[in-house]
């Protein structure tokens, strides 16, 4: 039978692509797209007398499609030059969105599903699944030709660790349980995505782009890794055709340093006032790309007493990741270290380890001087909010009393603030799909708003192919505009109007405003200052996202007054 796009439907396209925003701009946002869920959508069958249909021409059913492949192999799968290929694998565990559409689009994700990310990898992986049902239930994304159906989004989600596997019984070679490289071939080779997400950390993010997604000319989009080394990586081209194919939501740790360093200055001050005439600092960071570049960029004009280092009031030291490491020195030397150094001020870039092999060793010995530590958002993780319970038995545990004492020196720098967008997507979004008792982790509204920038971006391709370099040129129409467009349902049929109308909008995002600059893929972002807060309600110890004090980045000066609850 023979489609029928409504009058309604394509004028409604023929507005879009003459340009015409502002009529449509005047529509309440609350018209609803067409989603192919009634008559306007062109769909077949019949349509009411005041719908006088345009008539399209009949399209047959390819033998090969998502839904017959899905239906034959018994699990989800899409057609690829006429052969089925599964979407899961060992290493990709988990796939969603329009699994059976007739015209999807794939995109993949390498984020954390095991080990020490899994959580926060999880919790993004959460988000990305969101945002791809927001876009399919509202009309997903709209073909020029009225005779097409909107194109829908499907994911594909692939573990970025690297787990050993167990040694095989007949003595062969052992096959890794987790490869995000082999997991990135499934993506780029099998699955063909034209864009990824991901990686989970800063060093993750690096190897896939090195290994999988440049080499492939994918767009890789990662939502947390602010490792300076990713704005100009040294070992491979990140623009190799002209066009920036390596992505990110959060911002350099350069700007991060600058604000460790106000802080520390600020901190300065405050132990002055408290009678320390000359107060010592320590730098301690991981032999990571994350700690190498906070180590640096910290460290640039950097002033300890109103004088610079290197100076008899300031050490540093890196630390090695794992024993094996040819940088750095152990965590527990660290720790001896600082006991016998006796900072007063202790700057810290790390993740985890840096809590548990080096903080808790060395409060456990009960340090003279009592320092107040500033601490990169690499920690802020589960093992800090341990480390200041009053119920911790881990080894070796702090004495009860020293306990609140510590958690109140405690202060802390993460890319963000917690905007009314944030807000909306996390608590009327996020909560309602995946329980109340979720909390909020850093990267989930980048990982969210990476997935409406694709789905704009796709758009802007009016109909056309939907490729990685394309994808990165079609960045441009989302910056720069007069129009602003925020992320979420609201604002989606007027973000894909002007999409389709070639036009710019000003993307606002749930992670901030994402002013990117084309040439390096990343956008300035103002920070917040987090701390570790009792809980009125059961005395647990979490985090406060936003003690009081932050950095405007537009303005490059810390604003408001630090304050633990």
């Amino acid at each position: 039978m023979a489609r029928r796009m409504s009058i309604r439907g394509l004028l409604g396209i023929i507005v879009a692509l003459a340009g015409s925003t502002g009529a449509l701009l005047a529509c309440s946002d609350d018209d609803g797209p067409t989603n192919g869920a009634g008559a306007d959508a062109g769909l077949d069958g019949a349509v009411s007398d005041l719908d006088a249909g345009v008539t399209c021409p009949p399209v047959a059913t390819p033998a090969c499609n998502a839904a017959k492949c899905t239906a034959d192999l018994g699990e989800p799968a899409l057609c690829m030059d006429g052969a089925c290929v599964k979407l899961k694998s060992v290493d990709c565990p988990r796939a969603g969105g329009d699994l059976t559409g007739a015209n999807q689009v794939l995109i993949g994700a390498l984020l954390a599903q095991n080990g020490s990310n899994a959580a926060s990898g999880t919790a993004r992986i959460n988000s990305i699944e969101l945002a791809v049902k927001e876009i399919n239930s509202n009309g997903g994304i709209p073909d020029p030709d009225p005779c097409k159906p909107p194109r829908t989004l499907a994911y594909v989600a692939c573990d970025d660790a690297n787990l050993a596997g167990d040694a095989g019984a007949d003595g062969g070679p052992v096959e890794p349980a987790i490869d995000r490289t082999r997991a990135g071939k499934h993506l780029v080779e099998e699955l063909k995505v034209a864009a990824v997400i991901g990686g989970s950390t800063s060093g993750n993010t690096l190897d896939i782009a090195k290994n999988t997604t440049i080499p492939a000319k994918v767009l890789q989009f990662a939502p947390s890794s602010t490792a300076i080394s990713i704005t100009a990586p040294t070992d491979f081209n990140a623009s190799p055709d002209g066009t920036r194919l390596l992505w990110r939501a959060a911002p350099s740790d350069t700007v991060q340093s600058v604000v460790l360093q106000k802080i520390f200055l600020q901190v300065e001050a405050e132990v002055k006032a408290a009678g320390v005439a000359s107060p010592k600092l320590a730098l301690v960071t991981k032999n990571d790309a994350y700690g190498k570049g906070i180590l640096g960029a910290f460290k640039a004009g950097l002033q300890v007493n109103g004088a610079p280092i290197p100076s008899a009031n300031f050490a540093e030291y890196e630390y090695k990741a794992s024993a094996g490491d040819a940088d750095g020195i152990t965590q527990a030397a660290v720790a001896a270290e600082l006991a016998t150094f006796a900072p007063d001020i202790i700057v810290m870039a790390g993740t985890s380890e840096a809590t548990d092999g080096i903080m808790r060793p060395f409060e456990a010995g009960d340090p003279a001087t009592k320092p107040i530590y500033i601490l990169a958002d690499g920690q802020k993780k589960s093992e800090l909010t341990a480390l200041v319970s009053p119920t911790d038995t881990t080894l070796p545990a702090l004495p009860a009393p020293a306990r609140d004492a510590l958690r109140q020196r405690i202060r802390g720098t993460q890319p963000g603030v917690v905007t009314l967008l944030a807000q909306n997507f996390f608590n009327f979004g996020y909560k309602t799909a995946y329980g109340n008792d979720s909390v909020l982790a850093y990267g989930m509204a980048g990982s969210y708003d990476i997935t409406y920038l694709l789905a704009y971006a796709i758009a802007a391709t009016k109909g056309g192919a939907v490729d990685g370099t394309t994808l990165a040129k079609n960045m441009a129409f989302l910056v720069g505009g007069t129009n602003q467009i925020s992320v979420g349902t609201v604002a989606l049929s007027k973000g894909m109007t002007a999409m389709l109308a070639g036009e710019k909008v000003d993307f606002n995002g749930a992670s901030g405003p994402l002013d990117f600059d084309l040439t390096t893929g990343e956008a300035p972002s103002d920070y917040s200052v987090w701390c570790v807060k009792v809980d009125p309600n059961n005395q647990q110890r979490v985090f406060e996202e936003a003690a009081g004090l932050s950095y405007s980045a537009k303005d490059q000066t810390l604003v408001g007054t630090f304050n633990c609850p």
